[in-house]
């Protein structure tokens, strides 16, 4: 196993169009090609050995329907006033 300070030389084939882009953004940024290289590899491996966000499902619309007609049914369960609605400059403008 190698120490983790030694550098290695690798040879990549990339389209001359991502070549260009490369040398671009390194002339922008200052740095070298390389630098950049690196710099996306780390973050490539980096995003891949993290977990995956858990994708929701998506709700057709009768499920929609469902969930808002449940919100209805919490909406007056709360503390009065229930005039919120009605009374909104008031609340927030005191006029």
């Amino acid at each position: 196993m190698l120490e983790k300070n030694v550098s290695l030389k690798f040879t990549i084939k990339i389209p001359c169009e991502l070549q260009e882009q490369t040398q671009h953004l390194a002339m922008q940024k200052g740095e070298t090609v390389s630098e950049i290289i690196r710099i996306a590899l780390a973050h490539y491996i980096d995003c891949y050995q993290k977990p995956a966000l858990p994708v929701k499902p998506k709700l057709n619309l009768e499920q929609g329907r469902h969930l808002m007609r449940e919100l209805g049914l919490g909406l007056d369960h709360s503390t009065p006033p229930h005039n919120a609605a009605r009374q909104h400059d008031l609340y927030l403008y005191k006029k």
